[in-house]
């Protein structure tokens, strides 16, 4: 049963809900931090998202978007620290899990990457970067049959779902076009 893409939760601290006009305020302020990543502003973005996460420690997006940011820094380690903390505030985040997995895939641990990404696709597999992501694993790690059925899933979902974004909540730097160019090459290298 394909899991559809879930709205992102409210805003919220633990044991209380955060009041409406704070949460508007909380989700600016990450919007200005994801438009500052998108627009190749990393360090006004980091220096948003701390400020969001001050204010909101428990904003799993924020979680995420600072772990992207992290990572793209190459310190590893917290950058998968930050998509844990945003797995504890919320356990069926699957973005998180597709990032921690992609953060295991940089540093060459493949098995653990792996992993990670299933759990992303088991919560949502129509995110076209989780089986992009897990085709290139699956190839890495030798799995020709596995690399082929993912890259074309990735197609597949690209495919059917043309108004769902590459990875929702991960800002990567490319859009459905690029990913699907990607994917077809991918596969016919295979």
């Amino acid at each position: 049963m394909a899991v559809v893409a879930r709205p992102s939760p409210p805003v919220q601290d633990v044991g209380r809900r955060t009041e409406p006009a704070l949460a508007e305020r909380l989700e600016d302020r990450y919007r200005g931090a994801l438009d500052h990543c998108r627009a190749d502003r990393q360090d006004v973005a980091l220096r948003d998202v701390d400020g969001l996460l001050e204010a909101s420690p428990f904003h799993s997006r924020g979680r995420l978007l600072k772990g992207y940011l992290l990572g793209g820094r190459g310190q590893m380690e917290a950058a998968t620290a930050e998509c844990t903390k945003a797995l504890d505030i919320d356990p069926v985040f699957a973005q998180a899990y597709l990032l921690r997995g992609m953060l295991l895939e940089q540093q060459g641990d493949w098995e653990n990457a792996i992993g990670e990404v299933k759990k992303a696709l088991y919560l949502d597999s129509s995110l076209p970067l989780a089986h992009f992501t897990m085709a290139k694993l699956r190839r890495s790690a030798g799995d020709r049959e596995g690399a082929v059925r993912e890259f074309a899933s990735t197609i597949r979902v690209l495919r059917d779902h043309p108004d769902i974004a590459v990875a929702a909540d991960i800002p990567v730097e490319f859009d459905h076009q690029v990913l699907r160019q990607l994917a077809e090459s991918y596969l016919k290298k295979l």
